[in-house]
């Protein structure tokens, strides 16, 4: 537990010096429109459904997000759909989702406004794309008895020098995650050898294989789809 606490310590103070160096950029791409906080705005409201939460970081993650949302949407029909992002060019970034998906562009890592986001969707679980590395955002949501999903999962370059470096603070981070969805049995394996617990793991390649990038992967089948989403299912308490 010590040695968990100092490795967050280390973890927000590099945040913290990235986020100041960052800080002019943020504060310029806030005011000239480019990002911006959407997800309260008066004609666009949460709902009193509990919120699925989604995260996606990159273009290419948004993207291959679109083949899997119809069947969540359509299966989830319980549930709000919040989708948080980060990547560049934000002006159409949403504009090919559902209109039922709340759609919250932010300014900044996710890292920096997870607790803030948590505390004001109150999400029942939270489905990460591709890179399951987010300790703060994983803690919280541990925190608040949220469960947390990864799809498309694959051991990138910032996974694999977070290992290389502090191997037992990505190990804390996977104990916090309750389902790794990775895209193939390579993958599963390595993230399994870097310390991810075992029965959290699953193959499925419901995003399609991105393998060096997400550009020009194959496009996922119904039963990959359908499997993925099942396996949420099971998470969030219900069968289809």
């Amino acid at each position: 537990m010590a040695k968990r606490k100092i490795g967050y310590f280390f973890y927000n103070t590099f945040l913290a010096l990235v986020g100041l160096v960052l800080l002019p950029v943020v504060i310029l791409r806030i005011l000239t429109g480019s990002l911006a906080w959407t997800s309260f705005k008066k004609n666009n409201p949460l709902s009193e459904k509990p919120a699925l939460w989604i995260h996606a970081a990159t273009e290419g993650q948004l993207a291959f997000l679109a083949g899997i949302l119809p069947t969540l949407t359509s299966l989830f029909t319980g549930y709000q759909g919040v989708l948080t992002y980060t990547g560049k060019n934000t002006v159409n970034a949403g504009k090919s989702l559902s209109q039922d998906l709340l759609f919250i562009v932010l300014p900044f890592s996710i890292e920096f406004s997870a607790q803030k986001i948590i505390s004001q969707i109150k999400p029942r679980l939270l489905l990460m794309i591709e890179d399951p590395f987010y300790p703060n955002l994983v803690r919280h949501c541990k925190a608040a008895g949220v469960k947390v999903a990864l799809i498309g999962g694959r051991v990138n370059r910032r996974l694999s020098l977070v290992y290389r470096l502090a191997p037992k603070f990505l190990k804390s981070v996977f104990q916090g995650t309750d389902l790794l969805m990775m895209n193939s049995v390579t993958e599963a394996n390595r993230i399994g050898k870097m310390g991810a617990v075992l029965a959290t793991i699953l193959v499925s390649k419901a995003v399609g294989n991105p393998g060096d990038g997400w550009e020009g992967a194959a496009e996922p089948d119904d039963d990959s789809i359908k499997e993925a989403v099942g396996a949420i299912g099971i998470l969030l308490g219900r069968s289809f």
